[in-house]
């Protein structure tokens, strides 16, 4: 039987830098791992990362994902740049239905 992990990752690229190095350890002994990635550089500040970039972004942390071993990734749009203004309530809500939903034994944040 293989563990269910979720970590969350405030941005893109996180997960990598953060527990890259645990992602590839353990999907390699069948644990199940799922990331969450709570933000979006677009919204807040356009200006800064277009639409486009934003893809490009994303597309870019699919292929890293899959390439150490994450099982399943999401991407939400909470606002980046303006994340420490947000109600934390939201933000709670939002964690709280992807851990409903995945049922991990673990969490890393």
């Amino acid at each position: 039987m293989f563990k269910k992990i979720l970590i969350l990752s405030p941005h893109a690229d996180d997960e990598i830098l953060g527990c890259g190095g645990f992602i590839s350890k353990y999907s390699k002994k069948n644990y199940h791992i799922s990331v969450l990635i709570l933000t979006n550089a677009n919204k807040g500040a356009p200006e800064i990362y277009s639409t486009k970039k934003i893809e490009q972004i994303r597309n870019e942390s699919k292929l890293a994902n899959k390439f150490i071993g994450t099982r399943k990734l999401f991407f939400e749009n909470l606002p980046a740049l303006n994340l420490t203004s947000y109600p934390i309530y939201k933000i709670s809500n939002l964690i709280n239905k992807y851990i409903a939903h995945i049922n991990p034994e673990i969490v890393l944040i």
